[in-house]
């Protein structure tokens, strides 16, 4: 899981560089980061205290003021897996379906 959790990491990494280039015309690469814990610090304090965290929901927030539109408008739930399969979405009931729990936990955070 360790490894997992490594790729992930550097996975949101990647994808918050790329998002700060789209977001000002390859001018930047620091306009978006990583949440605190992933989104951790905001499941766990709103889960548990009831409070909100700003702008820590999902995997990525805004560390300049460009960003700010984005981060107020999406949350990205980013995931690394070398295969998903749709069609579990129209299996058996009984079986855990991934997709159903990430939109569950957007629907949730949003």
């Amino acid at each position: 899981m360790v490894l997992g959790k490594l790729k992930g990491s550097s996975f949101e990494r990647e994808i918050c560089k790329r998002l700060s280039f789209w977001i000002s015309n390859n001018s930047r690469d620091d306009i978006f980061w990583r949440t605190s814990s992933s989104g951790g610090r905001y499941t766990f304090r709103k889960k548990f205290r009831l409070k909100d965290t700003y702008n820590q929901a999902g995997d990525v927030t805004n560390i300049h003021p460009d960003g700010e539109f984005f981060v107020k408008n999406f949350i990205l739930e980013l995931k690394f897996y070398k295969k998903i399969d749709i069609w579990d979405l129209f299996g058996n009931k009984d079986k855990k379906v991934l997709l159903l729990d990430w939109w569950y936990k957007l629907n949730d955070e949003c």
